[in-house]
């Protein structure tokens, strides 16, 4: 198998880092077979490829669907503008970090779910700013990102607090606000770790507001039809004579999201 396939690959199996460090990596194959002078029809089926790779992942497909476009210029091209979208793409999850200092003002107790890069970095912006802030953190099964996230939290200094994902939404009444990252935003809803939508719904019940950090990278274009949601491994969860369905994602409705922090709020 030539390289770049085993590099997509990688993506596709990754059930552990979400959509900003898997973008990345997308890119990166992208920028090395420009740079190695690859067949263009190699990058053009690496591209569909990542495309339908993490179809919960909405900045893959986005960099994916632009970068089919730009197939036939030439490699330099394609490498500049790979660099270009690259520091575009750090330098919007930048400024989505610093836009959410917001959430903060008056909210003391906050509950996050799953380990979202773009969440945890606003935990530190926070810190930074001086905000005085406890954090609620669900486990995250079956991959247990929220304790990774707790974990680090409580090495940065900030009080946290760690709970399974059932109680989750029992211990939304007792917070100020629930923030969530994004795999990816629709008209069909926001794709987030599995449990998002129970905590969301218990937040609308408590009437506490729910915030998602998502740079518009993170939107699907318009009229984009909801991704089909993908069994994992079924081991991850339990072995015996039953049926067992694991998977990671689900689908919170628009309604229950009360704003969204992107790059270009004020």
């Amino acid at each position: 198998m030539e390289w770049w396939k085993k590099e997509i690959e990688n993506i596709k199996n990754d059930n552990k880092n979400g959509a900003t460090f898997l973008t990345l990596m997308a890119i990166k194959i992208i920028k090395e077979m420009s740079i190695k002078r690859c067949k263009k029809e190699d990058i053009k089926n690496a591209l569909k490829f990542l495309m339908s790779v993490q179809p919960m992942m909405a900045s893959i497909y986005n960099f994916a669907n632009i970068f089919s476009k730009f197939v036939e210029l030439d490699y330099e091209e394609i490498i500049k503008y790979c660099k270009e979208f690259e520091k575009e793409f750090k330098k919007a999850n930048e400024k989505v970090a610093k836009n959410s200092l917001k959430c903060f003002e008056d909210n003391r107790t906050i509950l996050t779910h799953s380990f979202s890069s773009l969440v945890y970095n606003s935990f530190l912006e926070a810190k930074k700013a001086g905000f005085e802030f406890e954090v609620i953190c669900s486990e995250s099964r079956p991959k247990n990102e929220g304790v990774e996230l707790a974990e680090k939290l409580c090495k940065e200094g900030i009080k946290t607090t760690l709970v399974t994902d059932a109680a989750a939404p029992f211990f939304v009444k007792n917070v100020d606000i629930v923030l969530f990252g994004a795999d990816g935003v629709g008209d069909f809803g926001l794709v987030h770790k599995v449990g998002s939508y129970a905590i969301a719904l218990a937040a609308k019940k408590s009437k506490v507001k729910v915030v998602s950090l998502a740079p518009t990278f993170k939107f699907w274009p318009k009229d984009f039809k909801e991704p089909k949601t993908l069994l994992k491994d079924p081991n991850e969860l339990a072995k015996g004579c039953f049926e067992v369905k694991n998977f990671y994602f689900d689908i919170t409705p628009l309604e229950l999201i009360d704003s969204f922090v992107t790059e270009i709020n004020i």
